[in-house]
C-alpha cells in the first residue's frame, strides 16, 4: 500500500490495468507507473480524480496525447495573438491620442 492511499486507488487502478503502480515522491506528490515507466506525476491527494484521469488517458479508448497537446498548442497561439492584437490596439490609441493633444 502507497502512503496515503486511504481509499485504496492503486488496487482499484490495478482492477483497471494490472501494470499500474504509485509510489509517494519526497516532494509529497505521487508518480504513477505503468510496468515500471513513469507515466505521470499527481499533485493532489489519491481520490477517484486520478482514476478518472487515467480512465480517460487510457489510449485503448481512443485518447490521443499528440491531439490533445496541439489542441493546447492551438488555444496558446490563439491567445498569444489575441493579447498581441489587443497591445496593438491600444498602442494605436494611445499614439492617436497623444498626436490629437499636439495638433
Amino acid at each position: 500500500m502507497v502512503t496515503g492511499d486511504i481509499c485504496d486507488i492503486e488496487s482499484r487502478l490495478q482492477e483497471h490495468d494490472p501494470n499500474l503502480a504509485i509510489l509517494f515522491k519526497k516532494n509529497g506528490n505521487y508518480q504513477v507507473l505503468y510496468r515500471d515507466q513513469h507515466v505521470m506525476e499527481w499533485p493532489r491527494p489519491l481520490d477517484d480524480r486520478l482514476i478518472k484521469h487515467m480512465q480517460r488517458i487510457d489510449s485503448h479508448r481512443g485518447y490521443d496525447a499528440v491531439k490533445e497537446i496541439d489542441a493546447h498548442n492551438d488555444k496558446l497561439e490563439q491567445t498569444i495573438e489575441r493579447d498581441r492584437l489587443n497591445y496593438i490596439e491600444a498602442a494605436v490609441k494611445d499614439s492617436r491620442r497623444q498626436l490629437q493633444r499636439e495638433l
